[in-house]
């Protein structure tokens, strides 16, 4: 398995998302994708009791556009956020969605019952974008109206399949079975 976005925890503030709401942030597709597994952020909820689902959009002209086929999915598997910032998690598992390697890709993080927070950084990078939407109902297809939200980085990256595998003389340095028996960390070294 492989990584991108960011890893990095940044204590600049909290980027909030209000209940019935989602944002979504820009990020480009490694050439070696072939399946998106995870979707880690950073954050919490406001009080301990909010969920947030995972949602992955197409891109269209630098904003979200459609939603892409079974991406919906519930961060920590419908749990509850702690009130305290953790990475939450959120597994595709065997129903991980087909991004095409080297498209921009919107990883959307729709908030429901109250607001969730997420760790941001100071620093200026392409705007992202969201907007009001009823959490009951899953996530509207198309995105809908786009307003601006913010132009900061936030901590989130994503878990993927590399099409690339292992070079000649590697070997496997670590490997993590979930309960049903799926892979869950491949390294290689």
């Amino acid at each position: 398995m492989a990584t991108f976005g960011n890893t990095t925890i940044f204590t600049d503030g909290e980027l909030v998302i209000p209940d019935d709401y989602k944002y979504s942030f820009h990020f480009t597709v490694p050439l070696d994708c072939a399946a998106i597994n995870k979707i880690y952020f950073y954050g919490r909820s406001a009080s301990g009791g909010g969920v947030a689902n995972a949602v992955i959009y197409d891109d269209a002209v630098d904003k979200p556009n459609l939603l892409q086929p079974l991406s919906e999915i519930a961060f920590d598997g419908g749990s509850a956020l702690s009130d305290t910032s953790a990475w939450h998690c959120a597994d595709y598992g065997a129903a991980t969605p087909i991004v095409a390697p080297g498209a921009v890709a919107w990883f959307t993080i729709h908030a429901g019952i109250e607001d969730v927070l997420i760790a941001r950084s100071a620093s200026m990078t392409t705007p992202n974008y969201g907007n009001a939407d009823a959490f009951m109902d899953g996530a509207s297809n198309p995105f809908g109206e786009t307003t601006e939200v913010n132009i900061w980085e936030v901590s989130m990256y994503m878990v993927y399949t590399s099409t690339t595998g292992p070079s000649a003389g590697q070997r496997i340095a670590r490997l993590k079975l979930t309960r049903r028996g799926r892979v869950d960390v491949l390294e290689w070294s």
